[in-house]
């Protein structure tokens, strides 16, 4: 609907209106010559005729100002319903945006973490170790963030940005208990390996006994799958992988029906 449009319905009663008096105009100046002009049969007919046409006039003013009125409404409703789609489209937008942003962080802590193990048996170092709990404790605080950014759109069974929040805020939560325990046994135990560490530099052949003691760490011990044959039967997938996986395929699914509504 744009704004000529609804301009010219909004003139429609006002245009009628000036019809309406200048035929009245036309009329009584008719009228007073006819009158004057005319004998007592002649004005008595022409008294008849003019009532008809009064009576005429008067329906043609009321259905038109009837008719324009109706007009009128439509015309402001259509422009209400425009209002409103525009309004949810941008709603949604933003919503879509905000959901994106979550699913694409919840990524890169998965990658940040997955990463770990790699890193941490190629280098086989303190230092790398150290890198890694930090880079695990800087994921932890990140999940903590999107719980929060999307806690404030509800509780767990009514969010607006992810209807399915209570399963995806279980996962996540099975995802920072993990992380959790991986920071606590390296706060206990990365000042004694730092410091084995500095002696391994001095003395090179002590840096396989700081390896075996990153190694003999359970959490390390089981984030690198030496005690499972499988690492899908390790604590790291059952706790961290797993629910990610999880909660990555249900936010996406809650991306898409929002999708639908654009």
């Amino acid at each position: 609907m744009n704004a000529s449009s609804g301009a010219a319905a909004m003139t429609l009663p006002r245009l009628l209106i000036l019809i309406v008096c200048a035929l009245l105009a036309v009329g009584i100046a008719l009228a007073w010559l006819v009158l004057d002009l005319e004998d007592a049969a002649g004005r008595v007919l022409f008294l008849r005729e003019l009532e008809k046409g009064l009576i005429q006039l008067a329906l043609v003013v009321i259905i038109g100002g009837i008719v324009g009125f109706l007009f009128n409404r439509y015309q402001a409703g259509q422009e209400r319903l425009a209002k409103e789609r525009e309004r949810q489209r941008e709603s949604h937008s933003a919503m879509v945006e905000f959901q994106t942003d979550k699913i694409r962080r919840l990524v890169e802590v998965s990658n940040k973490l997955r990463l770990a193990p790699a890193l941490i048996e190629a280098h086989r170092s303190a230092k790398t170790y150290r890198e890694q709990m930090l880079a695990a404790i800087d994921a932890r605080l990140e999940l903590h963030r999107i719980v929060h950014e999307i806690g404030i759109f509800g509780p767990v069974r009514s969010n607006s940005a992810f209807p399915a929040w209570e399963k995806i805020r279980s996962n996540i939560g099975s995802m920072q208990d993990y992380l959790e325990d991986l920071e606590k046994e390296f706060r206990a135990n990365y000042k004694r390996l730092s410091e084995r560490q500095v002696e391994a530099e001095k003395k090179r052949e002590l840096q396989a006994e700081v390896w075996n003691e990153i190694c003999a760490l359970e959490m390390i011990k089981d984030l690198l799958g030496l005690e499972q044959p499988r690492r899908e039967e390790t604590e790291f997938y059952k706790r961290f992988v797993f629910p990610y996986s999880d909660a990555l395929q249900q936010m996406q699914k809650d991306l898409a029906q929002r999708q639908n509504l654009l």
